[in-house]
């Protein structure tokens, strides 16, 4: 893999983080923009996880 469009075009899996490190390098970084939780009803009452949206 020499380009990073050409794991798009051939839409290959990336199982390693450390090929994006590669192409993309420092400049990458993230933010979260919002955290909610979501419950879901079981027999043993209520499950709470969260979901969060990051850019």
């Amino acid at each position: 893999i020499d380009k990073l469009e050409s794991i798009y075009l051939f839409s290959l899996p990336i199982k390693e983080f450390e090929i994006i490190d590669f192409f993309i390098g420092p400049s990458l970084n993230d933010e979260v923009l919002k955290i909610m939780p979501v419950q879901k009803q079981t027999r043993a009452g209520q499950r709470t996880r969260f979901k969060a949206f990051v850019a």
